[in-house]
């Protein structure tokens, strides 16, 4: 009897651990920012450079960025879409483009988690 009540406790510490470990594992490397998250870093730094290169008198270049404002926040939500396979390198990708902050960092992030 007293075999088994240790055999219960060994397995479920066991049990325990994976669980945590999952946990880990998920919050740690497997969950990804939110597309709003990512959007909101993303859509300024496209909008400035934008603005940098378009040419445009500043008042002319504030009406055209408002203007391509919502289309380029949905583009962002199109493309920041959770894939059915490939998680672990859409996190990573997605947790790259949180924080960059200029549009040689956006490029950055497409090869982040590749080659692993």
């Amino acid at each position: 009897m007293k075999a088994l009540k240790i055999i219960g406790i060994v397995f479920g510490g066991l049990i325990a651990l994976i669980a945590v470990a999952s946990g880990v594992f998920y919050v740690g490397w497997l969950k990804a920012p939110s597309q709003q998250e990512v959007c909101d870093n993303l859509v300024p730094i496209l909008m400035a450079n934008t603005q940098k290169h378009a040419g445009l008198t500043d008042d002319m270049q504030k009406v055209v960025l408002q203007a391509a404002k919502p289309e380029l926040e949905k583009s962002c939500m199109e493309s920041t879409a959770v894939p059915e396979f490939g998680k672990l390198k859409y996190a990573t990708q997605m947790k790259c483009l949180k924080v960059a902050k200029s549009t040689e960092d956006i490029d950055a992030c497409k090869n982040v988690g590749i080659g692993r």
